[in-house]
C-alpha cells in the first residue's frame, strides 16, 4: 500500500534530524562533498518542491531528487502520481511525499505553490504554464520548467516574482522563438528519450537553486535537439512589453 499523502499538504518540519544517525549514514557520502556538507544537504531535507508532471520528465527529475535528499516532493498529475511516489519511498523511505491533482485555477495554483521553496513544470501545454508562471509571480516562488515541441525539448526557468528586472517563463518562450523555427522536426522515439535527459537537468537545477548555487538558466533558456546533437543556450532578457511581466502575473485578475 503506498505511504503517499493525498489531498490538502500535511504540517511538517525537516524531513529529518541531522543528528538522525539513520539520515546521517544515508547521506554520508554527499555530506562529505565540497559544497554540500551538513548545511548543505540539512538545506536540502527541509525543502519542499512542487513538480508538474509524472511522465518522462518528471520520473526522473523525482527518482533523482529523491535520492539526492530533498525532503518533501509533491507529485501534481491525475494519473501516474501514486506509482511514482510508490517508486520515489522505495528508492528514499526517509522522504516525505503527497500527491496532488493538478489546479485548474490560478487562486488553487498560488495556494498550493505558497508552501513550497520552488516548482517544477515537467512537461504539459500551454495552458499549465500560463497558470503556473502567473502563480510564480503572485508568490515570489521561483519556477523551473521543461517542455517537448515537435522539433525540441526546451528547457527555462523564471524568477521574475523574486527579482523584478528578471524574465518570466513567458519572456523565455519568446526568446526562443526565432531558435525553434530555423529546426527540423525530431523523431518521436528520440523526442521521448530527451525528456529523460531533461529530468536529469531540471534535478541538477533544482538542488543547485537549494544550495543557494548561481545557474546560466536563469537567464538563458536551452534547446536540445537529440536528431542533430545540438544543445543552444539562448540568452532571455525580461520583455519590457510581456502582459504577465506588466500584470504582475494577473494575481487580481
Amino acid at each position: 500500500m503506498s505511504r503517499c499523502e493525498a489531498g490538502g499538504l500535511p504540517i511538517c518540519g525537516s524531513a529529518a534530524d541531522a543528528t538522525d544517525r539513520t539520515w546521517m549514514e544515508r547521506y554520508s557520502r554527499q555530506i562529505i562533498l565540497p559544497g554540500v556538507g551538513g548545511t548543505g544537504q540539512r538545506l536540502l531535507s527541509r525543502a519542499t518542491v512542487g513538480i508538474y508532471g509524472c511522465g518522462q520528465i518528471g520520473t526522473p527529475l523525482a527518482l533523482y531528487l529523491a535520492g539526492a535528499g530533498v525532503g518533501r516532493l509533491v507529485l501534481i498529475e491525475s494519473e501516474r502520481a501514486d506509482a511514482l511516489c510508490a517508486m520515489v519511498l522505495e528508492l528514499n523511505p526517509l522522504l516525505q511525499v503527497t500527491v496532488m491533482d493538478p489546479p485548474d485555477a490560478l487562486d488553487g495554483a498560488v495556494e498550493a505553490m505558497m508552501d513550497w521553496q520552488l516548482a517544477v513544470i515537467a512537461g504539459g501545454g500551454v495552458a499549465l504554464r500560463n497558470r503556473l508562471n502567473r502563480a510564480s509571480l503572485c508568490t515570489g516562488r521561483p519556477l523551473l520548467a521543461a517542455w517537448e515541441s515537435s522539433v525540441a525539448v526546451q528547457i527555462a526557468a523564471a524568477q521574475a516574482g523574486v527579482e523584478s528586472a528578471a524574465p518570466c517563463l513567458r519572456c523565455a518562450e519568446q526568446a526562443a522563438l526565432p531558435y525553434l523555427a530555423r529546426l527540423r522536426a525530431v523523431d518521436p522515439l528520440l523526442l521521448r528519450l530527451a525528456c529523460g535527459v531533461a529530468g536529469s537537468l531540471l534535478a541538477m537545477e533544482v538542488v543547485q537553486r537549494l544550495l543557494q548555487r548561481p545557474s546560466r538558466l536563469w537567464s538563458h533558456t536551452y534547446l536540445f535537439h537529440p536528431e542533430q546533437s545540438l544543445y543552444q543556450t539562448v540568452a532571455v532578457a525580461k520583455i519590457s512589453s510581456c502582459p504577465v511581466c506588466m500584470n504582475d502575473g494577473g494575481c487580481f485578475s
